[in-house]
C-alpha cells in the first residue's frame, strides 16, 4: 500500500527535582508541572523492524522531555517535542516509536502521535513564518503504551513520504487527571538514520504557558543542547505524484 497523508479521523531527571521558577505558579493553578522525578529505565528492546530514521534511546541519559497533549482544561500546557530528519529516497512509513513514561501509569493514556512536517527553511511548525505543511501522521487510535518497558508505539500504516527534509513532531495524548504527565527520554549523539542534526531537539508549547515563547531548544540541566529519542520503521517505495511537496 502506498499512501500519502491519511485524512484527519519539560523536562525531567531522576533526582526528585522540579524546574524553577515555575513551581510556585503551577502549584497555585493546579497545572501540570514541567519537571518532576521518576525512576524509570528501558527494560526491553525496540520492535524488530527496518529503520528509516532513528535516534534510539540507549539508557545513557537520565533526562526526559515533556511531550503531551493534555485534556481540554489543561490545553494551555500542551507540549510537543520536535526532531528533524532528511530522507534521500521516498519511504513507506510503518511503525513509529519512542521510549518514555507517564508518571501515574497507563490509566490516562489515549495515543502516541508522530507528525511529519515539511522543512522548507521557513521556521518551525506553529511559527507565524512557517510555510510548510503536514505530510504524514500516525493513524489516530493506533498508539500503545507498554508500561513495563516505557515503549510508546503507533503506526503510519504505509504512508509515503518523499525524499526531502522534515520535522518530526511527537507527543503522548494522555489525561493529566488520571495519568499524570508524560515525558520522552532525551538522547545525545548522532542519529542512526535519517540524517538529523545531533543534539538539536526543540519543544513547542502553542499556548506559551511558561513565558518562554512558543518554541525553545531542549537543554539538559547543565545547559547542554540535547535530542529526543525516536525511531521510524519503513521501507523504500516510490511516492505518488499527488504526495505533498516537503518544500511547500
Amino acid at each position: 500500500m502506498r499512501l500519502c497523508l491519511l485524512p484527519d479521523v519539560f523536562r525531567t531527571n531522576k533526582e526528585q527535582s522540579i524546574s524553577k521558577p515555575f513551581t510556585a505558579m503551577l502549584a497555585l493553578v493546579g497545572a501540570p508541572v514541567l519537571s518532576i522525578s521518576i525512576d524509570a529505565s528501558v527494560e526491553a528492546g525496540p520492535p524488530d523492524c527496518d529503520l528509516v530514521a532513528a535516534l534510539e534511546y540507549d539508557g545513557s541519559t537520565d533526562y526526559a522531555v515533556r511531550a503531551q497533549d493534555y485534556e481540554t482544561v489543561f490545553d494551555l500546557y500542551d507540549m510537543f517535542a520536535i526532531e528533524d530528519l532528511a530522507l534521500s529516497d521516498d519511504m513507506l512509513l510503518q511503525e513509529a516509536y519512542s521510549f518514555g513514561f507517564c508518571r501515574s501509569g497507563s490509566g490516562g493514556f489515549h495515543d502516541f502521535v508522530m507528525r511529519v512536517f515539511g522543512n522548507n527553511g521557513t521556521g518551525f511548525p506553529g511559527e507565524d513564518s512557517y510555510a510548510g505543511e503536514l505530510v504524514a501522521q500516525t493513524i489516530p487510535g493506533t498508539g500503545i503504551y507498554d508500561l513495563p518497558t516505557g515503549l510508546f508505539l503507533s503506526s503510519f500504516e504505509g504512508q509515503c513520504v518523499a525524499a526531502g527534509s522534515y520535522f518530526l513532531v511527537m507527543h503522548v495524548h494522555a489525561d493529566f487527571g488520571t495519568g499524570g504527565s508524560c515525558d520522552l527520554w532525551a538522547q545525545r549523539g548522532e542519529h542512526a538514520g535519517g540524517n538529523g542534526e545531533p543534539d538539536n531537539a526543540w519543544q513547542w508549547n502553542p499556548g506559551d504557558a511558561f513565558g518562554m515563547g512558543t518554541h525553545f531548544q531542549i537543554r539538559d540541566f547543565d545547559g547542554n543542547a540535547i535530542g529526543v529519542n525516536f525511531a521510524i520503521c519503513g521501507e523504500p517505495g516510490d511516492c505518488p505524484d499527488s504526495c505533498p511537496d516537503p518544500t511547500g
